[in-house]
């Protein structure tokens, strides 16, 4: 998104269309995760609001708003919030943005965010065995 003098914008709307249209994916999965997280990221933080703005305060303040109004596990906090770390990792080798160093490096309290992982007890083996069973007996198998 280039402005009138040529110059490409910072804000972070901007810079995420151009991150998501010029990185190269290895999978489309990674960049449609990648994509929603910095749509979601501009949602809570204003599309219009400059890059070199950003601080820990803005990812803290995302984290919660993932947490109160998704209802986000903290793990998928934390994969959201490096997807948007990555923009400005990949802003930061570009010669037309002036931010040099990522806006948060460590979030020492993201860990606060979000439910808590829990925990599955895996199946024993007679209830495989059984599971697998009522799939013969439907006719599903293989």
């Amino acid at each position: 998104v280039k402005e009138k003098k040529g110059k490409y914008s910072s804000t972070i709307s901007a810079v995420g269309k151009r991150y998501i249209k010029e990185r190269k994916w290895n999978r489309e999965r990674t960049k449609s995760g990648a994509r929603t997280a910095i749509e979601r990221f501009c949602t809570v933080i204003g599309r219009d609001t400059d890059m070199e703005e950003i601080n820990a305060k803005h990812a803290y303040s995302f984290a919660a708003w993932m947490e109160q109004e998704l209802d986000a596990a903290n793990k998928s906090i934390k994969g959201t919030v490096s997807y948007v770390k990555g923009m400005f990792t990949w802003a930061i080798t570009q010669q037309e943005y002036n931010i040099t160093e990522p806006p948060w490096a460590i979030l020492d309290q993201i860990g606060k965010y979000g439910k808590e992982e829990e925990e599955r007890i895996p199946f024993r083996q007679d209830q495989l065995h059984d599971l697998f069973s009522l799939a013969k007996l439907d006719g599903r198998e293989g």
